[in-house]
């Protein structure tokens, strides 16, 4: 099993966005932490600005929220731990061909558009990965490098 946890993404947008590219990629796991915006209000009711990009997908995939990352991970403590981020040290996202064995169990992270992923769960992440940018960019939308991530790892 494969969750993709959302750390304090702040855009609605670009949740629903990676919601839509899971479900067309074929993960239905997510894990909904901090300010990450949910597909519902504060009254349980459907948000009509999450549904504009996920377009549907928030009813087809499972999702659950946390408060924070250590809840995830003590919800789910066998699971190994990757995190996609803009480091020196991080490992090129081609190295997923190696490290990833859809039978096994992952948590992927992707963290905030402004922070990246918390100094906590890059200190717990077994993995770090970036995307190399050719660019002038330092990096890519959060939204982009889910896509990208669950692209790669549904070919292996």
């Amino acid at each position: 099993m494969t969750i993709f946890a959302l750390e304090d993404i702040r855009s609605v947008y670009n949740v629903g966005s990676i919601f839509r590219s899971g479900e067309g990629f074929g993960f239905r796991d997510f894990a909904l932490i901090g300010i990450t915006p949910t597909p519902q209000d504060k009254k349980g009711q459907k948000r009509k600005d999450f549904h504009k990009t996920a377009l549907g997908a928030e009813d087809v995939v499972a999702w659950d929220y946390f408060e924070t990352t250590e809840e995830l991970l003590e919800k789910y403590p066998d699971f190994e731990l990757i995190s996609l981020e803009m480091r020196p040290s991080a490992q090129d996202i081609s190295s997923l061909k190696e490290i990833y064995d859809p039978k096994r169990n992952y948590i992927v992270v992707f963290g905030s558009e402004v922070d990246g992923v918390r100094d906590y769960t890059l200190s717990r992440s077994k993995h770090v990965i970036k995307i190399p940018m050719s660019g002038t960019k330092e990096s890519f939308n959060v939204s982009v490098t889910a896509s990208i991530c669950m692209y790669v790892l549904q070919s292996i």
